[in-house]
């Protein structure tokens, strides 16, 4: 009788702490001429006519630059692809890279970045040319969504990563990878990385993939039902209102009176989340996309992330939001004093003029899982009047929109632990016939 309390004790001790096993997590490093690894293929592709298409160098004795912007004539863009990966079908994918070491540095070519990564939507060849990818102007006409970018690129010997989890998850799913383009959108200093035939081995690109295979783990991605920029961006405009679905790209702002700036806030909403069967949410990001039409679209930040409290739609204006009779300024603190927004939950800054951000908002997520409605997200000014432009949900190129990425665990099946428990109940009821 004690077995049988002991093993049924068990049983339900299993069961009632299934969810709260660790997510089982495998990482996969890919770099040419590490660990047998040989599939990295690179090709760099310039507008100048010397330049039309390079193969990679030894970066130890030469520097191999990236250059741009756009129009500039000595833009150079970069092909590279990895052959012969094992990313298992029905991965979920929670972490993806490329890692690119900045192999040389001039005073000329000090590049902060950003230098924007891209799937491509077309294979490219060993033989590759400005001109030929893709019917001409380089990565122009041959990209399929924008993934993520490098950034701060300034010290020789340090690696920089940008983010690719879309294009693996993609490969998990049973897509087709052509690859990735590596370009500069605005930035005219160039960038010299390692290349996969550098002598200095440990420097050469990898492609990073961290991934989980345990079932009841699932990825689901959202673009928003409803954002707004509540306000306006200078007197003139200032009580205005700005649906996100009616722009491209718009400006987050601080107040900063004696410029004519105005408090210009963010409000988005991802209403198509379903959050009701998952036991614990594994990871969440947002993922925002710096402004391309502004010279001025960076900013040092910081601006702040809070979880909303109280309903609000695509109607909302700035003073509606006023709870101390003053409706012209809407300091972050008053609108969590008056139950709004929650306290600050994520502090952004150093964004740089089109870069691609991954903006951990795990703790919010879980809070709509755990019960709290989602009424979305609040992002202010934490204190800058430098503003900071974003792409909106009326962003029509692939990956341009904002994005929440949500990794929950299912709850498991009431039925399977109780099948589980029983087994245990009948194995012990045989056991004592």
């Amino acid at each position: 009788m004690r077995a049988y309390i002991a093993l049924l004790a068990c049983g339900l001790a299993i069961a009632a702490t299934e969810s709260a096993v660790a997510v089982t997590t495998t990482t996969l490093t890919y770099q040419q001429g590490t660990d047998g690894y040989s599939g990295t293929v690179e090709r760099r592709i310039g507008r100048a006519e010397a330049e039309q298409g390079d193969d990679p160098v030894d970066t130890v004795d030469a520097s191999f630059y990236l250059d741009g912007g756009p129009t500039a004539s000595d833009r150079k863009d970069l092909l590279i692809r990895f052959e012969n990966t094992s990313i298992p079908s029905g991965a979920v994918i929670l972490n993806a890279s490329l890692g690119f070491t900045t192999s040389s540095v001039t005073s000329n070519n000090v590049s902060g970045g950003a230098f924007n990564v891209y799937s491509l939507s077309s294979p490219f060849g060993s033989d590759e040319t400005f001109d030929s990818y893709t019917g001409g102007n380089g990565l122009d006409g041959g990209t399929a969504m924008i993934l993520g970018s490098f950034d701060g690129m300034t010290t020789v010997e340090t690696t920089s990563y940008a983010r690719i989890d879309r294009e693996m998850q993609l490969v998990a799913n049973g897509g087709t990878s052509y690859g990735f383009g590596v370009r500069t959108d605005r930035s005219g200093d160039g960038w010299s990385y390692h290349t996969s035939v550098s002598s200095a081995f440990e420097s050469r690109p990898t492609l990073n993939v961290t991934y989980t295979m345990d079932s009841g783990v699932e990825l689901q991605t959202q673009n928003p039902t409803v954002d707004i920029f509540p306000n306006g961006v200078n007197a003139d405009t200032a009580g205005t209102l700005i649906n996100g679905n009616s722009a491209d790209q718009y400006f987050l702002d601080g107040e900063d009176l004696d410029n004519n700036s105005y408090d210009q806030p963010y409000l988005v909403q991802f209403g198509g989340l379903d959050l009701s069967e998952y036991d614990e949410i594994v990871q969440a990001e947002l993922v925002l996309v710096t402004g391309f039409s502004n010279g001025a679209s960076d900013s040092p930040g910081p601006f702040t992330v809070h979880q909303i409290m109280q309903p609000w739609d695509e109607n909302t204006t700035y003073e509606s939001l006023d709870s101390d009779s003053d409706a012209s300024s809407n300091e972050t603190q008053e609108l969590i004093d008056g139950g709004f927004i929650a306290e600050e939950a994520q502090s952004i800054i150093d964004m740089n003029d089109t870069e691609v951000l991954y903006i951990d908002v795990q703790s919010i997520v879980e809070n709509w899982r755990a019960g709290d409605a989602n009424y979305g997200l609040y992002i202010a000014s934490g204190g800058t009047g430098n503003g900071w432009q974003i792409f909106t949900s009326g962003a029509t190129e692939a990956g341009f929109q904002p994005e929440l990425r949500v990794v929950g665990r299912q709850v498991p099946e009431p039925g399977s632990i109780a099948l589980a428990v029983l087994g245990i109940v009948g194995l012990l009821a045989a056991r004592r016939r």
